[in-house]
């Protein structure tokens, strides 16, 4: 959608150009288009670098076995949610990292960063007592989508 924009030229009246006339004249402007959302990118920034946490904790996992195929009389789910909460805990670190990079403001990146940490107490608790695997994703997809959109309005009421 265009909008129009009036402004007013002012053209000589004469070829002296002591008088002034005034004529109103409307240009088309193109409409704003919306700022981009630079919170999705160091999101997914963040998001890349938590994975890879979890996958090379698993791989330290993986190669600390002993010919047994024995680790220190571990659960495998105890590690696996273990090696979760380490990715979540990279992930808020890389985010604030990047908010501040962004905003220039540690107040604001902290206040981003945040609202990501029940995630750690939630994987951080699944660790220790034992939560199945599904219950705890569905919390953190349910928690992460309503975080994701709570920074999201709060970034859009800021501009």
């Amino acid at each position: 959608m265009q909008s129009k924009k009036e402004v007013w030229l002012f053209r000589p009246a004469s070829d002296a150009g002591f008088a002034m006339s005034r004529k109103k004249v409307r240009l088309k402007t193109k409409g704003t288009k919306a700022s981009a959302d630079l919170g999705l990118p160091n999101f997914l920034i963040a998001a890349g670098f938590g994975a890879a946490i979890i996958h090379y904790s698993e791989f330290v996992f993986n190669a600390a076995r002993d010919s047994d195929d024995h680790t220190a009389d571990l659960p495998l789910w105890r590690v696996h949610m273990g090696s979760a909460c380490l990715g979540t805990l990279a992930f808020i670190v890389v985010l604030f990292c990047l908010e501040m990079l962004e905003c220039k403001s540690t107040n604001l990146a902290l206040w981003s960063a945040v609202k990501w940490l029940p995630l750690v107490g939630l994987t951080g608790t699944a660790t220790f007592v034992h939560i199945p695997f599904m219950i705890v994703l569905a919390l953190a997809v349910l928690y992460g989508g309503w975080v994701y959109r709570q920074v999201h309005l709060e970034r859009r009421r800021a501009e």
